[in-house]
């Protein structure tokens, strides 16, 4: 494969990460694919070296060579909001009949 831009980040090895049925994602793999191999991914955008071609499927999957390492989030997410109490959605609701739901 040519580098579509750009220096590629890794060296093709020619070598299929698949698993033994030949069709298991990366993310199922720990550790057994090395840098420059072919893998599939549900996560092209942590895993595929887009230097090279990367070819998306039906599966909602893609094909690419693989970067070594997961990539780091470029936009980190915000900190969690601790959820506030509120007093009112903790008070049971009592219907026309008398009954609390």
């Amino acid at each position: 494969m040519l580098p579509l831009c750009a220096v590629a980040q890794v060296s093709v090895t020619g070598q299929a990460c698949l698993g033994a049925d030949h069709n298991t994602l990366v993310e199922e793999l720990s550790n057994v694919c090395k840098a420059g191999d072919t893998i599939a991914t549900k996560y092209p955008a942590y895993f595929c070296d887009f230097h090279y071609a990367v070819a998306f499927n039906t599966s909602n999957s893609a094909i690419c060579i693989y970067r070594g390492d997961v990539a780091q989030e470029r936009v980190k997410a915000p900190p969690k909001v601790k959820e506030q109490k509120n007093e009112e959605n903790d008070r049971k609701f009592t219907g026309l009949s008398g009954k609390v739901f």
